[in-house]
């Protein structure tokens, strides 16, 4: 028996048809388009690197030049003999060391000014300038404005000093690689000598109270379970292990320098944990991103940490950015602004306090003992590997930290002063441990007595 071709089998498949035409000719129109615009740039808009702006860094521009010379300097106080400067240096646009020390001053203020505008566009004066955030002592503007000035006297005005005998030292017992000092002094000195980056202790200002000896079991005290989470550069891993070097007494285990495990650091009167991440520039990705077509980049490294879970897990945070070649001045800026922006946004009431970055001291195996004096600008600007733009960094980092509420902890002031006790050999960025970052310890348990305690 005949039945009738249903119509709506005909009109599904009318519409099956019509949306594969219309796909087709979506795709050929994408490839005429893509064609015509990639044929119309070179043939119309051909690159004269003559006529170029000076710009940062970009995809197309590689950050470093090879610049052959075989001259021998006397570049730096610490050189016992004249060495070589780097053959490989950065554009001279991504630099300022052809500008002058006035320049340079200049510069400086200019972005400082700018950074401190920027920033309180986005952080109110009202709402984060009468505290600190996350702290339950500093709670004021009077008592903020105090706080820091201690932190000037504990740092700006302090100055190394020879102690033979130490008040306190660290004993390693993490990460061996920053116990090469001591494996390398000890295959020639006896067990009971001491090496001479040791016999330094930091000497804050005389008009400030300061705690030397650090009491860990009050630290622990006054922590109350709030977990910490650092957050920085390769550099900054450093301050993981004096961290536990301080809290512990037994070793912990640590695969790579990328994401560490917890690990407790307080048992009583409450669990108290310590974690480190790597993120180099503190960006606010939340997952991975693949690049440069799909593989992931080696040179900068940025794992997760602005999650909802990680900052509600850890109320303390303690960072440092690399000043990364290729960042400008404004970029430095909006990128950390951004960050702490959602920080704030994420979870209002943790405590940020933020390291300043520390410059690298080349040929540091010549250096006998601290420098007396910081470095003048003349020898700033002859530092490799972008090194020479960091004081211009700390200086923005701080007007923005301290806009946003955080602590703003300017170790680079004393540190810089040490071109001894690095790891040594190809690292004179790092340091060994003990070393010249015992004192850092000191300061930051000075700056939690600050912030914690109510009575």
């Amino acid at each position: 028996m005949f039945q009738p071709r249903r119509k709506g089998d005909k009109s599904w498949k009318r519409f099956i048809v019509y949306f594969l035409i219309l796909f087709v000719i979506f795709q050929l129109i994408k490839l005429i388009y893509h064609y015509l615009s990639s044929t119309d740039t070179t043939q119309h808009h051909p690159i004269n690197p003559s006529q170029k702006k000076p710009s940062y860094y970009n995809k197309q521009q590689s950050i470093l030049y090879f610049h052959q010379d075989n001259q021998t300097y006397s570049d730096f106080p610490w050189y016992q003999s004249r060495h070589t400067r780097p053959q490989y240096r950065p554009h001279q646009n991504l630099t300022t060391t052809h500008l002058t020390f006035k320049e340079r001053d200049i510069l400086q203020q200019k972005a400082v000014l700018q950074a401190k505008k920027l920033a309180y566009r986005r952080f109110p004066k009202e709402d984060y300038e009468v505290s600190i955030k996350g702290s339950a002592a500093i709670n004021t503007t009077e008592k903020t404005v105090a706080f820091r000035k201690r932190l000037d006297c504990w740092i700006k005005k302090g100055r190394w000093v020879r102690d033979d005998n130490p008040r306190y030292q660290l004993k390693h017992i993490q990460d061996p690689i920053y116990s090469t000092c001591d494996a390398r002094f000890y295959k020639t000195h006896a067990s009971d000598e001491t090496r001479e980056a040791i016999k330094y202790r930091w000497q804050p200002g005389d008009e400030c109270e300061f705690q030397e000896k650090v009491n860990t079991e009050q630290w622990c005290d006054l922590l109350q379970g709030r977990h910490m989470l650092l957050v920085g550069d390769l550099a900054h891993y450093q301050f993981h292990e004096i961290l536990l070097d301080a809290f512990r007494d037994d070793p912990t285990v640590c695969f790579g320098e990328l994401n560490c495990k917890d690990h407790t650091i307080c048992k009583l009167p409450k669990d108290t944990r310590l974690r480190y991440v790597r993120n180099d520039i503190l960006s606010t990705i939340r997952k991975f991103q693949n690049r440069e077509q799909g593989h992931p980049l080696a040179n900068i490294i940025e794992w997760p940490f602005v999650t909802s879970n990680i900052l509600t897990t850890y109320p303390i945070l303690i960072l440092s950015r690399t000043a990364v070649m290729g960042d400008d001045d404004l970029s430095f800026t909006r990128r950390l602004i951004q960050t702490l922006r959602v920080i704030h946004e994420t979870a209002p009431d943790t405590l940020v306090i933020y390291r300043s970055s520390f410059i690298g001291h080349p040929f540091c195996d010549d250096a006998t003992g601290p420098l007396e004096e910081d470095l003048k600008d003349e020898e700033l600007r002859r530092l490799p590997f972008g090194w020479s733009e960091i004081k211009r960094r700390n200086a923005i980092a701080q007007a923005v930290v301290e806009a946003a509420g955080g602590v703003y902890l300017d170790l680079a002031s004393m540190i810089d002063l040490r071109p001894d006790g690095h790891i040594g050999g190809q690292d004179c960025l790092r340091y060994c441990i003990p070393g010249p970052l015992d004192a850092t310890v000191q300061i930051l348990y000075n700056v939690f007595l600050e912030l914690f305690q109510t009575i």
